[in-house]
């Protein structure tokens, strides 16, 4: 049953509506004779049970679904149901269906308030993680704010730095500039005074002592007193405020500060904020190809071989019929049971199918698939196997087969494929026949797998 699988449903009421849909699914193959489907809802009940005691009520509730489906709606179809259906057999199943009606009830209300519950709670850590996602964007957001803070304060001291030395550089430059101007004009000076017949700088010469006459010194342009010859300046006038401009310019200096300093602004990735990233989860999602694992104990093998050594001795064929139980959501096969038979070198036919259905009842087993031997061939399905094994796998889609070869001492574990399926269902010839190889109708069962342990029950009912 396909309990583990799920689509997007959240609505408890949305999820019992999908798993009634998905209950109602039963198809009847007119090809099978009803009393295999008697067989199937006795195991179909048996395996309900086992997942009621496992608590799980999906698994439950889908097979006492099909139970209802499958004798209220479908078997009645089947052409040979009043014909070849036991009388017993119909009124124990309508006994049961009575049966089946409230606990598939029962089991919905108990699925519908868990799923209520289940999606309240979804709900609540929805809420959580939002909250949760809303704090950590809000902390994201007040580091990112420190951080911008942070670089604008630093943005704002690299720009001042940046002045200062911009400013130490130009007065440097003025000064030398000045400099160089103030040695140019000395220069100027200096050779003006040549021109004028000035052998060097005029200084003060003192009158002298004896000299009195006022009119005449006066004439000859001496002063009086302490008066004193004046000599020209040799000392440079200051360059006027307009030439640091010029200076400035003309030297390609800026004349204002540097542009502002703009520090990289800081990254950040959106992409990396936390999103929420629910998986769309709910019922049955993946379709109907998942397998549960089939546990096959070594075990098995070496006792039904052992069982069939007489036949095989004679080049007879021998079968049985592989039962077991659901464990933790997996098929164990626990039983094998050997009935009533007549073996043929490329055949055997079951006899005395009324102790399988004592036998399984007694022991609450359910049909896992069968085994057989080719005494004189290889492991394959024959055309015969293939449609012997189609009813099995139909009634159950993990139902394996397992074919023993003694004489090559090869054993296979297979499966129908998809294909085999389809062809060998719409197949209507009876014995050996032809059937094309490609695509192959047939292929190893990969969810059988082989364990080593003794632990089967050996039932042989040919004694």
């Amino acid at each position: 049953m396909a309990v583990n699988r799920f689509v997007s449903i959240r609505d408890p009421a949305g999820k019992v509506r999908a798993l009634c849909d998905y209950g109602s699914q039963v198809e009847v193959d007119r090809t099978i004779p009803p009393k295999l489907y008697f067989r199937s809802g006795r195991e179909m009940l048996r395996m309900a049970n086992m997942y009621c005691d496992e608590g799980n009520l999906e698994s439950a509730f889908i097979l006492y679904s099909k139970f209802i489906t499958l004798f209220v709606e479908k078997l009645p179809m089947h052409p040979d149901y009043k014909i070849s259906s036991p009388p017993g057999d119909v009124q124990e199943f309508k006994k049961k269906v009575k049966k089946v009606f409230p606990l598939a009830e029962e089991i919905k209300s108990k699925l519908k308030k868990r799923y209520a519950e289940e999606e309240a709670r979804r709900q609540e850590e929805e809420k959580k993680k939002r909250e949760k996602l809303a704090k950590e964007e809000e902390k994201r957001r007040l580091a990112e704010e420190e951080r911008m803070r942070e670089d604008e304060a630093l943005a704002r001291q690299l720009q001042a730095e940046a002045e200062e030395q911009w400013m130490q550089e130009q007065e440097e430059k003025y000064r030398r500039l000045q400099l160089r101007e103030e040695e140019r004009l000395a220069e100027q000076q200096r050779k003006k005074d040549q021109a004028d017949g000035y052998g060097g700088p005029l200084v003060p010469v003192p009158l002298p002592v004896s000299v009195q006459d006022d009119s005449s010194s006066t004439a000859k342009g001496y002063s009086s007193g302490s008066h004193s010859l004046l000599q020209p300046a040799s000392t440079p006038t200051l360059p006027d405020r307009e030439l640091k401009k010029n200076l400035v310019s003309n030297n390609s200096i800026p004349l204002g500060p540097p542009p502002p300093y703009t520090p990289p602004t800081p990254s950040v990735d959106r992409s990396t904020k936390p999103m929420d990233h629910f998986m769309s989860t709910g019922m049955f999602g993946g379709g109907t190809g998942l397998l549960r694992e089939v546990v096959v104990p070594s075990d098995l093998m070496k006792k039904f071989l052992t069982a069939a050594a007489n036949n095989t001795s004679r080049g007879a064929e021998t079968m049985g019929i592989l039962c077991g139980k659901v464990s933790c959501g997996a098929f164990k096969i626990t039983h094998l049971f050997i009935p009533q038979q007549h073996g043929t070198p490329d055949s055997c036919d079951m006899e005395g199918e009324e102790d399988l259905i004592f036998y399984q009842d007694k022991f609450d087993l359910v049909t896992l698939g069968w085994i057989h031997t080719h005494p004189t061939q290889t492991a394959f399905l024959s055309s015969v196997d293939l449609h012997s094994h189609y009813a099995y796998q139909r009634m159950l889609p993990e139902a394996i087969a397992i074919v023993c070869s003694p004489k090559f001492e090869e054993t296979g574990v297979f499966s129908l494929t998809d294909t085999g399926m389809d062809i060998i269902g719409s197949c209507r010839e009876k014995g050996f026949h032809y059937h094309s190889k490609e695509p192959p109708l047939f292929e190893n069962s990969g969810h059988a797998r082989i364990v080593n342990q003794e632990t089967i029950t050996l039932a042989d009912m040919r004694k």
